[in-house]
């Protein structure tokens, strides 16, 4: 049936290629152009897409402060890519004052109290409502952006006399543009289909010291991990769950709190799943006949990664990378790293596939 064109909820805006609603003009994707052009290279907020010239603007934190009040120390910080530290204090991003509010009330709060909890009770939480699922991984793809869009105000030298450029040159900025969308579902009040989410695992954490925040991730395999207290999280943000379909057996077999060196791991087999996947899910933003904005994941009907040789990265110099800087200097750490660069030693599970529990002599099969 035809729709005349002044009915429709959604419209394309002609100059920017922006889906937007028709009436009040809300951005509810950001075009590939106007993201690069304008979020990443211009100064206008990430959320509501507006430009500091016609609205108010505030520092955004990275890391949201309740993080670090209740799991941080006073020397918390963030190690830089070019090898500096930065307090999360400080570790801020320029947002609309509006949209900064909307964050707070909408995302933060929620999940702060979600994540306040015991891991046994948010595990049961999520048993009773399974959009927590949803909910956190919008967070995750949050923490994610706002970390690589720092990048933008960082020097990629920490030496201020070198006139190198930025840190965010470095970053492939339309593949950026999916983890915004999802980062906006929130705002936009999209409806996302279930694989858009990408894999999400929760699993409690060993806190193994007064440092009860940890952040990793990569910005080229969009796989993050964060704890929070006793909870760890790990997001691979446009895999399409490909990591949850090829990793379902070996997950299921964790059946205790991990420790530092097991959640490396877990890290480097995630990014290897996502690194090296032959067709990679993509994700797709459109209005329906019924009027209605969706998200939709157009991904394989079966995954399948490169074969032995043909690896963009292998997961044994992921292993290496990741669990290898947390070996000390011990006469024995030249042949534990080569043990894990050759496929030698694990953490997660024995070689009988049994989760290795906290205090086990673990590592080398």
């Amino acid at each position: 049936m035809h729709i005349h064109r002044m009915l429709r909820k959604y419209i394309i805006d002609r100059k920017t290629g922006n889906i937007v609603v028709a009436r009040s003009r809300k951005i509810m994707q950001f075009s590939v152009d106007f993201f690069v052009n304008r979020i990443a290279g211009g100064h206008y907020c990430f959320i509501c897409g507006l430009p500091d010239a016609t609205v108010s603007f505030t520092e955004e934190h990275v890391i949201p402060k309740w993080v670090t009040r209740h799991f941080g120390t006073e020397k918390s910080h963030l190690i830089l890519h070019n090898g500096g530290r930065l307090s999360h204090s400080r570790y801020t991003i320029p947002c609309c004052t509006k949209c900064n509010n909307y964050l707070s009330e909408a995302l933060e709060k929620p999940v702060s109290s979600l994540l306040k909890f015991k891991y046994d009770e948010l595990s049961a939480a999520i048993d009773n409502d399974q959009t927590i699922y949803s909910l956190l991984f919008q967070w995750c793809a949050l923490i994610f952006f706002k970390m690589h869009l720092k990048d933008k105000f960082l020097p990629k030298s920490k030496d201020p006399r070198t006139n190198g450029g930025v840190i965010g040159e470095l970053h492939a900025w339309e593949s950026l543009h999916q983890v915004l969308t999802m980062a906006r579902i929130n705002y936009t009040g999209a409806i996302a289909e279930p694989d858009v989410y990408g894999s999400i695992i929760i699993l409690p954490r060993i806190t193994e010291s007064k440092e009860l925040f940890d952040y990793l991730d990569s910005s080229a395999a969009h796989t993050m991990m964060i704890q929070v207290g006793e909870i760890v999280i790990f997001a691979v943000l446009n895999d399409g769950k490909a990591c949850l379909a090829l990793y379902e057996t070996f997950l299921s077999q964790i059946d205790g709190p991990m420790t530092e060196i097991q959640c490396r791991e877990l890290f480097a087999r995630l990014r290897y799943v996502n690194d090296n996947l032959k067709i990679r899910p993509r994700l797709k933003a459109f209005v329906t006949r019924r009027n209605e904005f969706k998200l939709q994941a157009i991904r394989p009907w079966r995954f399948e990664l490169y074969p032995e040789g043909e690896e963009r990265v292998s997961l044994f110099s992921l292993m290496r990378r990741y669990v290898g800087e947390l070996v000390p200097n011990i006469p024995e750490r030249d042949q534990i790293l080569s043990d894990l660069e050759n496929g030698k030693a694990q953490y997660i599970l024995d070689c009988e596939g049994k989760f290795f529990q906290h205090g086990d002599k673990s590592g080398v099969k």
